[in-house]
């Protein structure tokens, strides 16, 4: 209490100015028309203006909910986009493509299952690279699941914990993607460790023409990526003497090093499908 007397007492003089031009202004804003319609104006914007940072910083700090909620949207159009199939309608001199919507389908006896997920780490610059994901077996990723990117592939799932999971990156000595160019069958390896946007392509043969430019895509016969994925394009092409295959060097069509955002590709038949492999195998 003393304290506070003494500083009443120091500071008196601003206290009384303080409190007398704040009953002033009351006055003038409250009896004076013109006085209070100004005041009502900057005390509306200013509030105004209070509220719209204040919104501002709510949508903020709601902004990762939101963006995880359009991962799984999107990731949810993908699974259905996988679902779709093609066919080809042949008249007396025209040939054209005809999209078949095959969702409802789908949604009873769906292929496959799309999880997306956030790098966690990332390593381009090894012989044997690897991607860290923040999804695991509580998210419904299961072994050998396909990882792809908004603009090609990306790796393979190899160890699955509850929350995390750890894929084996295209940039790895022991990666092969099935591919195919022109309709050919191939097998994408990773040979040249100098530049990580580059694969090579086997098993093209000699009678194939392929051109600089051309697309590559992911076969669909494995149990990984669904078919039809782009992985590239055909940067270089050469026939070593005495080989029926082509040597071909592809482009990927996503840098390895620049991804941010995946999405892991469950095939929800392979487990039938590697079930009746092993049959046959042990037959």
């Amino acid at each position: 209490m003393q304290a506070l007397l003494r500083l009443l007492f120091q500071k008196g003089g601003f206290v009384t100015l303080v409190l007398v031009e704040a009953v002033c202004f009351y006055v003038i804003v409250t009896f004076n028309t013109k006085q209070g319609l100004v005041w009502e104006n900057t005390y509306g914007i200013a509030a105004g203006n209070m509220l719209e940072q204040r919104r501002k910083a709510m949508r903020y700090s709601e902004l990762p909910q939101v963006v995880d909620s359009l991962m799984w949207e999107n990731a949810a159009l993908r699974a259905e986009l996988l679902q779709r199939k093609t066919y080809s309608h042949y008249t007396l001199d025209t040939a054209y493509a005809l999209p078949i919507d095959t969702l409802p389908l789908s949604r009873k006896t769906p292929k496959y299952s799309v999880i997306p997920a956030d790098i966690v780490s990332n390593s381009v610059d090894k012989r044997n690279n690897w991607i860290a994901l923040n999804r695991g077996y509580a998210d419904g990723v299961v072994r050998n699941s396909a990882v792809i990117s908004q603009n090609g592939i990306a790796g393979i799932v190899r160890y699955v914990d509850k929350h995390y999971c750890l894929a084996m990156s295209v940039l790895h000595q022991q990666s092969r993607v099935s591919a195919k160019l022109d309709g050919q069958l191939g097998s994408l390896v990773w040979t040249n460790t100098k530049d990580y946007t580059m694969m090579q392509l086997n098993d093209i043969p000699k009678d194939i023409d392929p051109q600089i430019g051309d697309t590559v895509y992911t076969s669909g016969y494995s149990s990984m990526f669904p078919g039809n994925l782009m992985i590239g394009t055909v940067a270089e092409k050469s026939l070593p003497p005495g080989s029926n295959f082509y040597a071909i060097n592809v482009k990927l069509s996503q840098n390895p090093g620049s991804m941010k955002v995946v999405y892991i590709i469950n095939e929800l038949f392979a487990p039938i499908i590697d079930s009746l492999q092993n049959k046959a195998i042990n037959e």
